[in-house]
């Protein structure tokens, strides 16, 4: 049985070797002699006609790769000058938006500097002539002057206040103040307009009248500003009113405000579109409600709107302020100009020459000398041999502005203010 079963093994090892071993030496042999030109093989021998067909087989697979390396190859560098054809395309246009926000910054900056220049002149001289003994028609005719160019400031700071936020560079200017101050002095700039209309017009103060704290106090009167003009604005009967509370919490004090008026109220679109943060493009609200909405978004708060037509509405907002003490400061007192033994030199400098007249005016009732120059150079002249104690300089001015005479002075030694 041992040696039945040696010749057995035997047997089925040659047969083995016969059927799979030698064939795949020579499958072996074969593809390492091929070309991968497609040339035809040497024989060697008597190969299995079923690996014969397969080594062609490779050949072919092999050939095929080949093209298809060659295609990726091709692809690859096709995409590589489209990527980089589209890459000097998307340079080329982030270049052009940069310059367009270049050329919108430098328009609106000129704009505001164009626009105030003579809003500020006209605004002052109106305050100059409320100054003076005027009969009743006179005074009317000048608060009236007064009034109208202090709301056309206010919309003109409004639209340069909407374009900083768009751009992201409107900041914050915290500083200490008193709530119920500001609130106090809302008050009396809103008497007039509500009791003109018929309107009564009702402040809740803080309960502590010493709430002293620390925020962006400008931002936060302009919020209520635009709220409070609005609410007189679509209000014909009735009240407007201004609530405030305040709560601590973790040495903050928490103001809740609401405006409340009895006014025509909102359309449900006009709601939901101030709801859900969209751009108001109505021409009865303005640009107004979206500057609020962004003023108090930088102040990590929002604006709560509910309204109904022909009854009211009400907006609402809490602000997180940095809980203050009272500032110490000292009575102001007037200036004593004879304990300098001499008169003052002052130096205005402006290229507008109506806002050179205002200042000399403004100045006039001061026992002091003021030269008056309408450029940058014009100013480094007179300084080179006139003793000076103060510059008041503007800062936009055509060839030489205020900053480079500024630094042309410092650089000279020049250090007054």
């Amino acid at each position: 049985a041992f040696v039945v079963s040696i010749i057995i093994s035997t047997i089925g090892f040659l047969i083995i070797n016969h059927l799979f071993v030698k064939p795949l030496n020579s499958l072996e042999t074969h593809i390492s002699q091929c070309r991968l030109s497609g040339s035809e093989p040497k024989t060697q021998g008597v190969i299995v006609q079923e690996f014969y067909t397969l080594k062609i087989l490779f050949d072919q697979l092999i050939s095929a790769l080949q093209n298809r390396s060659q295609n990726l190859e091709t692809i690859n560098s096709e995409m590589e000058q489209l990527v980089h054809q589209r890459t000097k395309e998307l340079t080329s246009k982030i270049g052009e938006l940069q310059k367009m926000s270049e050329f919108k910054s430098q328009f609106f900056a000129n704009m505001s500097h164009e626009i105030r220049t003579p809003m500020n002149a006209i605004h002052g001289y109106a305050e100059l002539l409320r100054e003076l003994d005027l009969d009743e028609d006179a005074k009317n005719y000048t608060d009236s002057i007064y009034q109208s160019t202090k709301s056309l400031l206010m919309i003109i700071n409004e639209i340069l206040d909407f374009a900083k936020i768009i751009e992201d560079k409107s900041e914050l200017n915290l500083r200490v103040f008193n709530f119920n101050e500001l609130l106090n002095n809302l008050r009396k700039l809103f008497e007039s307009s509500c009791k003109a209309k018929g309107l009564k017009l009702n402040f809740t103060l803080l309960d502590d009248s010493n709430v002293w704290v620390k925020g962006d106090k400008d931002r936060i009167r302009q919020v209520l500003v635009n709220l409070i003009s609005n609410s007189i604005k679509f209000t014909e009967k009735g009240s407007v009113d201004i609530n405030c509370q305040c709560r601590d919490s973790n040495n903050k004090a928490l103001v809740h405000v609401q405006v409340k008026d009895s006014g025509m109220g909102i359309g449900n679109e006009t709601l939901n579109a101030i709801t859900n943060g969209h751009h108001l493009t109505s021409k009865n609200y303005g640009l107004g409600l979206k500057i609020c909405q962004d003023l108090l978004k930088q102040m990590k708060t929002a604006l709560n709107v509910q309204s109904q037509e022909n009854i009211g509405s009400s907006f609402e907002f809490e602000l997180v302020l940095e809980k203050m003490h009272h500032p110490i400061t000292s009575a102001k007192k007037a200036i004593d100009f004879s304990v300098l033994g001499y008169k003052p030199n002052i130096l205005v400098v402006d290229d507008n020459r109506i806002n050179l007249e205002l200042v000399k005016d403004c100045l006039k009732g001061l026992p002091l000398n003021c030269h008056l120059k309408s450029s940058g150079q014009a100013a480094l002249d007179f300084m080179e041999s006139n003793p000076t104690d103060l510059i008041l300089m503007d800062c936009q001015m055509p060839q030489m502005d205020g900053f480079e005479a500024t630094n042309k002075l410092r650089s000279q030694g020049v250090d007054i203010p």
